[in-house]
């Protein structure tokens, strides 16, 4: 008879996340270059397009400061957040 432990989902989540590297290196930089006419994040998430008061030109700049704003958050989270969260869960964890 053969046992297969199975990880709860939270902890294939959490392994499946650690197995992620990517850094902001690999999308800009070097030879890579932000393409400051085109927007910085989906509409979805900059829902810049229903502020009539703002010109076309307006609304992309105002997109990409948002973008910068996502790309700071992230960076915070991952810098000092996460850190902070596995130092308190994992005396817990064994």
């Amino acid at each position: 008879m053969r046992w297969e432990v199975r990880l709860p989902k939270s902890a294939r989540g959490v392994k499946n996340a650690f197995s992620v590297r990517w850094r902001v290196e690999d999308i800009i930089g070097g030879d890579k270059r932000l393409d400051f006419k085109r927007p910085f994040l989906p509409e979805s998430l900059a829902r810049v397009d229903s502020m009539d008061f703002l010109t076309s030109q307006e609304k992309l700049l105002f997109n990409q400061i948002r973008g910068y704003g996502y790309l700071y958050t992230f960076g915070m989270v991952e810098e000092f957040i996460l850190p902070f969260v596995l130092d308190h869960v994992r005396p817990g964890a064994y």
